[in-house]
């Protein structure tokens, strides 16, 4: 695998002189290359990626025109469970890094529209969000957090038929003082190793009272701005950092973070559609996300109705992946650790 880091137009146009196949493209974000590459690798021993020929480290002073060739190789060999997809992130990660310069945003967006692409952006700031809109972008993750969302992003975000991944959960996360009640839940505890729960349960008591004061009252907002975007009729689809961001439990957060869009005033039946036949059709997989003949027999088996209760999503009977029943007692032992 060669490693290209981008930091000007000439080593990609050698890399392409090269005759290197570009499938993979990521934002630098003030990462070294180094790291970039360790996530390439992770990346393509999942199948169905094969090995990545060449990653793009994309920097600070990339042109327009060199953002859309390195779309446009994406585009053509985009290899992908998930359908052709680009992602971009705009924000400054909490001033860590540079923003993305709107022209090279909307250079992506159009090269990713032009080559078969829906474009999704990382956004935080409101007003990126309203720039990325005008620009055509497909999909936000998550919601914005600097303000509330105003009538004119609705409007925006409604007329334009975004779709938005709220990701709710990780700022709930910061908005306790102590361990909350949900690191007691008999799913998380089968499905995460004791230690690591007791050390995720130590590190509520070390905020300071100003930093949950400051994480409620952001998450406070972002359930207005929730609310606000499914009155309105926006497309919303269920999405989250877990695996992503440490002690951001992967898969169980997925189930809190059900609750969490009802509690921001989304009904059961709304948000059940969102995390399946919604975010089926977003990502263009027809075979699922339905109960209907032909889609691929992906069922997870309740003992209760998650209409009456969304927090019943955790009371699993059985699953099934493609038809086939999956071995849960097996997979509890090799969640816990000897």
């Amino acid at each position: 695998m060669t490693t290209v880091s981008i930091r000007s137009d000439t080593p990609i146009v050698a890399a392409h002189r090269a005759g290197h196949e570009v499938v993979a493209i990521l934002s630098a974000m003030g990462r070294s290359t180094d790291a970039l590459a360790a996530m390439a690798h992770r990346m393509s021993a999942r199948p169905p990626l094969r090995e990545l020929d060449a990653l793009l480290s994309v920097g600070e002073s990339i042109s327009c025109a060199l953002a859309s060739i390195a779309v446009a190789e994406l585009g053509s060999h985009a290899v992908s469970l998930n359908g052709p997809q680009a992602g971009i992130r705009t924000d400054d990660n909490y001033g860590t890094v540079k923003r993305m310069p709107y022209d090279i945003a909307k250079a992506i967006i159009e090269s990713g529209h032009k080559h078969g692409l829906k474009v999704i952006a990382h956004v935080f700031y409101l007003d990126d969000a309203k720039d990325l809109a005008r620009a055509g972008v497909d999909g936000f993750a998550h919601l914005v957090r600097d303000r509330e969302v105003d009538d004119e992003l609705v409007a925006l975000v409604k007329s334009r038929n975004i779709f938005v991944m709220p990701n709710l959960a990780i700022s709930e996360n910061g908005a306790h003082a102590s361990p909350p009640s949900w690191l007691a839940d008999p799913l998380l505890r089968e499905t995460s190793p004791a230690d690591v729960i007791a050390r995720v349960g130590e590190t509520f008591g070390r905020r300071t009272p100003e930093a949950v004061a400051r994480a409620q009252r952001t998450y406070a907002a972002m359930q207005r701005t929730l609310a606000r975007l499914n009155a309105a009729g926006v497309t919303i689809v269920l999405g989250t950092d877990d695996g992503a961001v440490r002690d951001h439990f992967y898969a169980y957060t997925a189930h809190r973070e059900l609750r969490l869009m009802v509690e921001a005033g989304m009904s059961p039946a709304q948000v059940l559609a969102a995390a399946t036949k919604t975010s089926a059709d977003v990502l263009r997989l027809t075979d699922r996300g339905r109960l209907e003949p032909g889609s691929r027999a992906d069922l997870l088996v309740l003992d209760a109705n998650p209409l009456d209760d969304i927090a019943h999503t955790t009371r699993i009977a059985a699953v099934y992946q493609n038809g086939v029943a999956v071995d849960r007692a097996a997979l509890r032992q090799g969640f816990s650790r000897p």
